[in-house]
């Protein structure tokens, strides 16, 4: 005999008078039929077992006073969970009852783990037990106060339960109050056929917490049950313990209240009974329930199951882990759950280059009525350390691809359903990253389509370039360059400027001279919250910031590669000079003829050559660094059919290879400084023909500079002064960078429409002269200078578009002669 047998036993023997303890006292009867009743006007809580707590407050104790409170409290919340229920319209109650009021049993040997548990009999009475041990949790021992009593307890319920002589704790007493009597009166009204358990506790849930935040409960604060929405959404199998997997499919069922505007979220779920209009209508097998799901005369117009599934998916993209680490869980997993809304996720690797373009592709399957999750956090995209953020901008392109046309799958990606199953977005090579979390949706329009389906998933990254030209005159409109993809085939891109530029959309015009800088905004591609929030909101993740490559505004004329441009950052002590000079023989000013035979010595027919455009040059030594834009000469060749890349400052001696950098003197060209020429004549290991986009190439300086016979770069800070001989007459400091051994690659970007671009990176050795230049005064003036030779490292970079003229043209660049390339016929 059990010791609750024996108690039991010994109170029958030895107190009679005890027969009757509470509200049944003046009724005889035994222990075990006795116990006590709660009653309301429309409903009575039972306590009649051989719970010892249910005879006896002295035997009892605090047991037995927190079980009369619970049962006074539960009869209230059923009472007014009951008359919600009825005006949402479902079918009539099948609860047994006790003196004409519905009945609500308090059992010990309720199943374990269960809060509530209805069974239905063979004459179709419901009996709805609650577990005895429920009382104690809500009710525990201690001190009581007011302070602790839940706003949410009736004012009338209280006065019943009379002294506090326990605390309450609010948080099971909501879930125990709120959420569960309405649940379990669910069952008592629209249980139906097995076939469709799922479906029956997914709309109990689903009421359950409705009623709980109409009753000012707030969500159900106990554990969610995991929604496995990688299984088929009529998944009707079981757990381990018992318990149905259709619990978790109530916040879809909420999801489509909420949309629809429905009264509390369910009262369209009154709907879901065979037949529609019975007050006794039952939860039928209808396509093993999904039939009601996709029942537009049921569900609210246009949230069927194909239609609101995919955008509740994509409106809870939240990843929600079990428990790891001691942290505390935030839903009741069942045996295999990695994630509250799927079973497992898929993690594939994906790793590539910044500089090439590839599609990762991987073969899936999804089963019917569900959403197979794919979280892309094993992506890295490997990149140059040394290279700067603006160039290493990728576009990365996630879509599905069905095996078998008419599948009807849908993508999601993070909180967006994407139309057309394809969705790009810009992102930064920097080595590992989140790339997103996708789910794809078979949810067919037909319910006869639901089927499993195989699809690929692919995942594709390319490079590519947003570009600002390196020069801008004032008063000029220029566009922001997209190279490999358009701003619209992204998510939101917008752009800042400098305070001397003004922007409409990607139309730059300048306002000022000055550094032009500007800022590409790509709004993150990821809108999952940090994972330890849980919130399935939208997060604000900040928006990325890409300063472009460096730009500069110059006075109008500034950074146009004309025979103009060139005679006018020439020296002007140089023009006076020679007018001078021929005034002293009887010969008048010369300069006027001196700039013609120039420009016929540089280029044909007394100008640059046909086809300039800009690019730019960047040269770095070890202790000096200096980039802009520069003047690109059609594409040459050598005499032995080599291609000639010639970048440079439009000035005289960069374009002689002239010793005289002297003749230089300007306030600063497409954003080199004052005073300063650059110029890099390439030659390309290969014939002009053979240039294929793509492709790379051996490279190295050509003609004289290739021996440092003059220099890559020259600098003067000081004074020009108005003295002859011209050429000595500065005072300051001057720099001059020149070659001995500088080689590399040229990358061929593009072949096409007679032009030819690409990029140009070289490296090697060099020397650094430094000079101090000084007047010495004494009988004759004279102009003195003294320098010191550094050897040093020489990085130069560079990016072109070089055209290919129609007619032939011969040039003088780098102390060498150089014909223009054929264009191909």
């Amino acid at each position: 005999m059990t010791l609750r047998a024996i108690l039991a036993a010994a109170l029958l023997a030895g107190s009679a008078a005890q027969a009757q303890d509470g509200a049944d006292g003046d009724r005889p009867g035994g222990l075990r039929e006795t116990g006590f009743v709660e009653r309301n006007a429309t409903f009575a809580v039972k306590c009649d077992t051989a719970e010892i707590a249910c005879v006896s407050s002295e035997l009892g104790g605090f047991e037995h006073r927190a079980l009369r409170a619970y049962a006074i409290a539960m009869a209230d919340a059923a009472a007014a969970a009951d008359a919600w229920l009825t005006e949402l319209g479902f079918s009539d109650s099948d609860l047994e009852t006790l003196d004409g009021r519905q009945l609500i049993v308090l059992d010990g040997t309720t199943q374990p783990d269960a809060a509530g548990f209805v069974t239905y009999a063979v004459d179709g009475t419901a009996r709805l037990e609650l577990p005895t041990r429920s009382a104690g949790r809500v009710f525990v021992q201690g001190r009581g106060s007011m302070a602790n009593i839940p706003a949410t307890m009736n004012p009338a319920t209280l006065e019943r339960i009379g002294d506090i002589a326990f605390t309450i704790d609010e948080r099971a007493f909501n879930s125990q109050f709120g959420q569960l009597i309405a649940h379990e009166l669910f069952h008592a009204r629209v249980d139906g056929d097995d076939e469709v358990l799922w479906l029956n506790e997914a709309m109990a849930t689903a009421v359950g917490d409705a009623w709980g935040i109409r009753a000012g409960y707030g969500p159900d604060p106990g554990r969610k049950r995991a929604m496995r929405l990688d299984a088929p959404f009529d998944d009707n199998s079981e757990d381990a313990r018992g318990f149905s997997y259709g619990y978790g499919k109530a916040p879809f069922l909420l999801y489509v209240g909420e949309e629809a505007g429905a009264q509390d979220r369910v009262d369209y779920l009154a709907r879901l009974r065979v037949p529609p209009d019975s007050r006794k209508g039952k939860l039928r097998d209808r396509d093993a329930g999904m039939g009601y799901l996709y029942d537009r005369s049921i569900m609210p117009e246009g949230l069927t199951f194909p239609e609101a599934f995919p955008r509740f998916v994509a409106a809870r993209n939240q990843i929600v882990p079990r428990q790891t680490g001691g942290r505390r869980v935030l839903w009741n997993p069942f045996e295999t759950e990695e994630d509250y809304y799927f079973t497992r996720l898929y993690r594939p690797l994906i790793d590539q280059a910044r500089r090439v373009s590839k599609e990762h592709a991987f073969d899936r399957s999804v089963a019917d009525l569900a959403a197979d999750p794919i979280h892309l956090e094993n992506t890295t995209l490997r990149f140059d350390p040394t290279a700067e953020e603006h160039e290493r901008l990728m576009l990365a392109r996630v879509s599905i691809e069905p095996k078998e046309p008419g599948a009807g799958l849908r993508l999601v990606f993070e909180h967006r359903l994407i139309e057309g199953n394809a969705h790009a977005y810009l992102t930064v090579a920097e080595g590992r990253y989140d790339a997103g979390y996708v789910r794809v949706v078979n949810a067919p329009e037909r319910l006869e389509d639901a089927v499993p389906r195989d699809y690929t998933f692919k995942m594709h990254f390319a490079p590519v370039e947003i570009t600002v030209p390196e020069c801008v005159e004032v008063g000029e409109t220029v566009e922001i360059g997209f190279d490999g993809f358009a701003p619209d085939d992204v998510d939101s891109l917008r752009f800042e400027v400098s305070g001397n530029a003004t922007l409409d959309g990607t139309a730059i015009t300048a306002t000022a001279p000055g550094p032009l800088r500007v800022t590409a905004i790509v709004e993150p591609h990821r809108t999952r919250a940090p994972i330890a929030t849980a919130s399935t909101a939208p997060y604000d993740w900040p928006d990325r910031r890409v300063p472009l490559a460096p730009s500069r505004i110059v006075p109008e004329g500034g950074c146009r590669c004309t025979g103009d441009s060139l005679m006018a950052l020439s020296n002007p002590q140089m023009w006076k000079m020679n007018d001078a000079f021929s005034t002293a023989i009887g010969a008048g000013p010369i300069s006027g003829p001196l700039k013609e035979m120039l420009m016929g010595s540089v280029g044909l027919g007394g100008s640059l050559p046909a086809g300039h455009s800009t690019g730019h040059l960047g040269l770095q030594t070890d202790a000096h660094g200096a980039q802009g834009s520069v003047c690109v000469d059609p594409l040459l060749t050598t005499q032995g059919g080599y291609t000639v890349v010639s970048l440079y400052t439009p000035s005289v001696p960069t374009l002689l290879g002239s010793y005289d950098p002297f003749a230089v003197a300007h306030s600063g060209w497409g954003g080199w400084p004052a005073n300063a020429t650059a110029s890099a004549t390439i030659v390309i290991r290969a014939t002009p023909d053979a240039l294929e986009a793509g492709r790379s190439y051996q490279a190295e300086m050509a003609g004289l500079q290739s021996t440092g016979f003059f220099p890559l770069y020259s600098e003067y800070e000081g004074d020009f002064h108005d003295f002859i001989p011209w050429q000595e007459a500065f005072t300051g400091h001057s720099l001059s960078i020149r070659p001995q051994r500088v080689a590399g690659i040229v990358r061929i970007d593009s072949v096409e429409r007679g032009v030819v671009e690409g990029t140009l990176r070289l490296a090697g050795t060099g020397t650094e002269i430094a000079s101090e230049h000084w007047l010495r005064e004494g009988t004759r003036d004279t102009f003195e200078h003294e320098g010191t030779e550094t050897p040093t490292r020489i990085s130069v970079t560079g990016r072109f578009s070089a055209v290919i003229p129609e007619r032939a043209e011969t040039v003088l660049r780098a102390g060498g002669v150089f014909e223009t390339a054929p264009r191909p016929r």
